[in-house]
């Protein structure tokens, strides 16, 4: 699941990036690409903080014992 996540959050980053360079190279207009740009970023940010680390916060972590 966590690979599946980091895949899409991967393809979502360069989703964000390619239609501004196909708008750059005159093949998309401007509302395409800006349509594009969006939807790819809000995927981004909805898997990205599934993609983070699965360690405890430091909080939760149980001291070490001290013997």
């Amino acid at each position: 699941m966590k690979l599946a996540l980091m895949t899409i959050a991967a393809i979502a980053l360069i989703g964000t990036i390619v239609p501004s360079v196909l708008y750059l190279a005159g093949t998309l207009s401007k509302d395409t690409m800006q349509w594009l740009m969006l939807v790819a970023t809000i995927v981004w940010f909805a898997a990205v903080p599934f993609c983070g680390r699965s360690a405890k916060p430091a909080e939760a972590r149980q001291p070490a014992d001290a013997d």
